[in-house]
């Protein structure tokens, strides 16, 4: 596939990481984890970070921003903070540009080349819909994409679905510049069971689908936004307080992410939008057809040239069933036997191959 490399942006001093949180299940805290790990970064580990808010159209960072701004104007005590922080640190606050995912790079470029400040870090918000233009886009775009999932039935299927495709297509395309997308487990409850937990995490095991070590609890202080009183925690000012962060495990978290974290430049790749949507409605085929060009020589091949040899084999090798070493079936039998008559159409959304399929079935009812 064609690669087109920005040329309307001159070269920067350095080149920032792109990072995304994303997901296309909504309310899984990707907006809140985008504001904690700026925060962090920016005010405590002393990283240039840059936010582009690209959930459009509520733009909930922005919103944020400026209600903080507002709170501030009215609270003394929050002032002296300000003050406070700054001369201490001697940081600004870190700046918040709204975009479309459409429009993510664009954006982020434009601001990046005229800013004298040489940024590390440039975290995405993107939408928790796939359905919205520039999704899949941008997030094949980022250097890495960090996914929150929850331990609820109907969210881990639309997660997983959302990860399969993603890793689908950067199987299929070597050269895309996203180098990798983990999972990371949010507000686990310690009063539920977690049978559902375990069970999915024998399933990412099996399929061998990165999740991060740290758990996030579920906790009231990742809900509530910087007020009047109460030690400062989510907030697009202050860095998250050293009360607040105690049992949090976000420090744990953006330990973990920083070792993940790796310099790598990028191109703006071209992504068929289109056909990562349909793989994850269920056509398993959807991204048979995106396989760069110069692949396809090698794939013809794999049919040999002598067709009599294998009618001699089987009488005709359309209705014989190919094998796997392991025994699998290869996919059209799977599109036959199991996207049609073995999955409920809720299913069909998730269970992407075959093997998938038989490691789930192991697991949940």
């Amino acid at each position: 596939m064609k690669q087109i490399i920005h040329s309307k942006f001159k070269p920067m001093k350095k080149e920032p990481l792109f990072v995304a949180l994303s997901n296309q299940k909504g309310g899984v805290g990707k907006s809140t984890f985008t504001v904690l790990l700026a925060s962090y970064f920016h005010y405590l580990k002393g990283y240039n970070v840059l936010v582009v808010d690209c959930d459009y159209p509520q733009h909930s960072i922005s919103t944020m921003r400026n209600w903080e701004v507002g709170n501030i104007e009215k609270n003394v005590h929050l002032q002296n903070q300000l003050v406070e922080q700054f001369g201490a640190s001697g940081r600004k606050a870190y700046s918040i540009l709204n975009s479309t995912p459409e429009e993510a790079r664009e954006t982020a470029g434009r601001f990046l080349e005229k800013s004298e400040l040489d940024y590390d870090l440039v975290l995405f918000d993107l939408p928790g819909t796939v359905n919205v233009p520039g999704v899949f886009q941008s997030v094949i775009n980022m250097d890495y994409v960090f996914t929150p999932i929850t331990q609820e039935r109907m969210a881990m299927r639309s997660s997983m679905s959302f990860v399969l495709a993603i890793r689908e297509y950067m199987h299929r395309h070597k050269d895309v510049p996203l180098r990798g997308i983990h999972m990371f487990w949010n507000r686990m409850d310690k009063r539920v069971s977690k049978d559902l937990y375990n069970g999915y995490t024998e399933i990412f095991r099996s399929l061998k689908l990165p999740v991060l070590e740290t758990v996030i609890p579920s906790a009231e202080r990742y809900k509530k936004d910087s007020g009047m009183k109460g030690p400062l925690f989510r907030s697009t000012l202050f860095p998250p307080s050293s009360s607040a962060m105690k049992g949090s495990s976000l420090d744990l978290l953006a330990a973990e992410i920083e070792t993940i974290m790796t310099t790598k430049r990028r191109t703006d790749y071209q992504v068929d939008e289109e056909a990562l949507k349909r793989m994850m409605a269920g056509d398993v085929t959807a991204l048979e057809r995106t396989v760069p060009p110069e692949e396809e020589p090698e794939t013809k091949s794999q049919a040999g040239p002598c067709p009599e040899k294998q009618e001699k084999k089987s009488g005709s090798s359309r209705q014989q069933i190919k094998k796997t070493p392991d025994g699998a079936a290869d996919s059209d039998e799977y599109r036959s036997r199991f996207l049609k008559v073995k999955l409920s159409g809720a299913r069909r959304q998730t269970y992407i191959n075959d093997t998938l399929y038989r490691t789930v079935a192991k697991v949940l009812p």
